[in-house]
């Protein structure tokens, strides 16, 4: 499963990804990483744990 989001701005915005209004972690069952200005979520292997709401949130403030 891969999410992405394309987020710009000045500054730049920081990306929080969330399962279940919970903040999600770069981990080996869930790869969080930018490429150029796109945003990915990627979990290689779904499993019934996976299951929930996910969101993301940009913040720019500084």
């Amino acid at each position: 499963l891969l999410f992405e989001l394309r987020a710009d701005g000045q500054p730049k915005p920081q990306i929080v990804w969330y399962k279940d209004n919970q903040p999600l972690k770069n981990t080996f069952d869930r790869k969080i990483r930018t490429e150029n200005d796109v945003h990915i979520l990627e979990i290689p292997r779904l499993s019934v744990n996976d299951t929930g709401v996910y969101q993301a949130k940009a913040i720019n403030a500084e």
